[in-house]
């Protein structure tokens, strides 16, 4: 199985919808796509998955920040096409804020969660953004473990943020995206992914 980062497109919305649905129950966030694919001020991003068999690699590398590993994949209009996550990242300002980030139950576990993102800060960098920001469940610990990983750190708590269970919101967000330390440690925690057996075919 290949999983393949991309830009959204109108014929993922109906899965991405139900990804949502299933990720966030039973919270109703209900965010139209449709709007967001048109919004010059927001990004979105799937992880495709394909059969080995199915793809064919037209560029297997491309050196530097924006390409340490980037396939460009020729795929048959018959072909299935399944959504494993996505992430949503708004232009508020200087800051590229995830506004969502999930992952299909059935793949999660593979790192699909980072991959997701790795994409969203290269998005963020490509765009000129100078810094990143989002939100957490204060109980989700595994998440700000990951964001922590790739140095977001707690800037302040939203009381009652969550308005299923009124759970506190952490607060994360990075340093300046764009200095020679930050894009340096980016770098190293791409390598480190690749390093670790993961796939970073990402078409963005």
């Amino acid at each position: 199985m290949k999983f393949v980062l991309r830009h959204m497109k109108s014929q993922d919305i109906d899965q991405v919808t139900g990804i949502e649905k299933e990720a966030f129950y039973p919270l109703t966030i209900g965010t139209s796509f449709t709007i967001q694919l048109r919004n010059k001020y927001s990004r979105y991003l799937v992880i495709e998955t394909r059969p080995e068999s199915a793809m064919s690699a037209q560029l297997s590398m491309v050196a530097g920040l924006f390409g340490i590993i980037r396939n460009l994949f020729i795929k048959s209009p018959s072909e299935a096409v399944n959504i494993a996550g996505y992430v949503g990242i708004w232009f508020q300002g200087s800051e590229g804020h995830i506004s969502e980030i999930a992952v299909k139950k059935r793949f999660r576990g593979k790192g699909l969660g980072e991959l997701l993102l790795i994409g969203a800060i290269r998005v963020s960098i490509s765009n000129g953004l100078q810094m990143m920001g989002l939100e957490v469940r204060a109980s989700n610990v595994q998440a700000q473990k990951l964001y922590q990983k790739y140095y977001f750190q707690e800037n302040g708590i939203r009381k009652g943020y969550y308005s299923n269970d009124k759970e506190d919101a952490v607060i994360m967000a990075t340093e300046l995206i764009h200095s020679n330390d930050y894009q340096r440690k980016f770098l190293d925690r791409q390598r480190q992914y690749l390093d670790s057996g993961k796939q970073l075919n990402i078409n963005i």
